[in-house]
């Protein structure tokens, strides 16, 4: 697989194979229309009748429009590729399988320390995020936690391999993307001797992520060397909105003590072994203690989710293992099983509650009407709002959606700073020496309302301030974005950056 061509991949072969299943559609939904005026009658009333449902539907306002507009001018292919390309929701009949397989795990999450209950007793401003967490997906908080921050997806791969070989129970990984090379080699070469040990091995990995680098078969390849190995939401050459929905989560728990959860995925590019786009900078954070069960459910509820099986958590819960306190550590996860937007809430909290400043790095700024008004209005108050974004992009047309939302960012005092030694892929969000984000959510449409994402949310964590050093740090090499060079911006790439702007709830 390795050296793979795209063209030659099983993800081309299904591109190609689900455009010819579109076209076909719509010619035959034309050429039948034209044939009964009276159906293209109906298909038009139809369309009528689904703008009315989408006003109506609990969705972002953005989100809406994209997709009202194609509708309206061409009905009956609007209607079609509605149905196929929107949002997507998860089959009603794999929802609620999805949902009660959530809440059994959910319930292996015990606030033991009690501190949710006390902070919902206290009702203290600054803590009111947590509890919101736990209300909302049942997430609790930790206390016996000692966090690490790793700046560079090097450092957390150096850190990786080295917790990999002291694991002596059980190694639970789900990655969005595996890609055969000097990373991921070195990784599984440990992983098929702690098979071998005895170490029970389990890997998620999704299969739009790893279509252009793994077989298809790669899985069953891996359960033949003793690795326990499931595939999120198998690519089917057939028209189905779930196509929509991925497992973008990035997360690792060894023996129940010690958890990783980072914005890099297992591919040479992620640690600069390979260099696609100049100097590739993540973040990963690692957990020792109690956190490290939060982030052993939310692998279960996926797990779960695919098998169809429920796990006998008894077994997989560890011995105490005191840790010097060190704040709070929150694991949580969100994903497109229900209406509430758990990602997107938080960093509206974090936004809205800053005081001195709001630190942010994000390789992809793709903003709706809610996020940019926070962002201007905790400006306004007079917080120092930094983001960084990548110089040197991976996405082009992402890219000049992201550089389309610097206008009105920096017209409210927003400070926003390009990466110039490369690519930027970290998602961390810090904030007031108080709280910090760090996890697998990009700042967009498609982590905050369509994939499975995970983060852990720290609260009063020495680990904190290593972030805000590092932001600091990062910010030195960067380009600082202003109005004289967004003005400078030749008019025909401003012009695609406002097409592309238009569509960039469909990215």
């Amino acid at each position: 697989m390795k050296g793979k061509y795209f063209f030659t991949s099983r993800l081309f072969v299904f591109l190609v194979i689900l455009g010819i299943q579109i076209c076909f559609a719509l010619v035959f939904l034309y050429w039948f229309s034209d044939l009964f005026p009276v159906i293209e009658g109906i298909l038009f009333a139809c369309s009528l009748l689904l703008v009315l449902y989408i006003i109506n539907k609990r969705q972002d306002p953005a989100y809406k429009v994209v997709w009202i507009i194609p509708i309206l001018i061409l009905p009956i292919a609007g209607f079609l590729l509605y149905f196929f390309f929107s949002q997507g929701r998860i089959r009603r009949r794999d929802r609620q399988y999805a949902m009660e397989s959530y809440r059994a795990a959910a319930s292996c999450l015990n606030d033991e320390d009690g501190i949710c209950r006390l902070i919902e007793k206290k009702q203290e401003d600054p803590l009111r995020l947590i509890s919101y967490i736990r209300k909302t997906r049942q997430y609790p908080a930790f206390t016996n936690t000692r966090a690490q921050y790793f700046p560079m997806g090097e450092l957390f791969f150096d850190r990786f391999l080295k917790e990999l070989e002291q694991a002596e129970r059980y190694i639970y990984m789900e990655f969005f993307m595996i890609k055969q090379g000097r990373m991921w080699d070195s990784i599984l070469d440990v992983l098929r001797r702690k098979a071998k040990a005895g170490v029970e091995v389990r890997l998620i990995y999704d299969d739009l992520g790893c279509a252009g680098h793994l077989e298809k078969q790669y899985a069953a390849e891996l359960g033949k060397q003793g690795i326990k190995c499931v595939v999120f939401n198998k690519l089917n050459p057939v028209l189905a909105s779930m196509f929509n929905n991925r497992d973008h989560r990035k997360i690792a728990i060894l023996d129940g003590k010690t958890a990783f959860v980072c914005g890099t995925n297992l591919a040479d590019e992620y640690i600069n072994a390979e260099r696609k786009y100049g100097t590739w900078k993540d973040a990963c954070l690692m957990m020792k203690g109690d956190a490290a069960w939060g982030f052993l459910i939310i692998f279960l509820q996926t797990w779960d989710l695919i098998t169809k099986k429920k796990t006998d958590v008894s077994y997989l819960q560890p011995e105490k293992d005191e840790q010097k306190a060190d704040g709070l550590v929150q694991p949580y996860a969100d994903s497109p099983l229900d209406e509430v937007r758990l990602a997107e809430n938080i960093f509206l909290s974090l936004i809205h509650g800053a005081r001195r400043y709001l630190y942010i790095t994000t390789p992809y700024l793709v903003l709706n009407s809610a996020l940019k008004t926070a962002f201007a209005t905790a400006a306004g108050k007079g917080v120092d709002v930094r983001i960084i974004t990548p110089h040197i992009p991976d996405k082009k047309a992402v890219f000049l959606v992201t550089r389309a939302n610097y206008r009105e960012l920096l017209e409210n005092g927003v400070k926003i700073y390009e990466y110039t030694p490369g690519f930027i892929h970290a998602k961390t969000y810090t904030c007031d020496d108080e709280y910090a984000v760090v996890g697998t959510i990009n700042t967009d449409y498609r982590s905050l309302f369509l994939n499975f994402e995970c983060a852990a949310l720290l609260y009063k964590s020495s680990a904190i301030k290593e972030m805000r050093e590092d932001f600091l740090q990062t910010a030195k090499q960067c380009e600082q974005v202003t109005l004289e060079k967004i003005n400078a911006v030749p008019w025909p790439v401003r012009l695609a950056q406002s097409v592309m702007n238009a569509f960039a709830p469909m990215l």
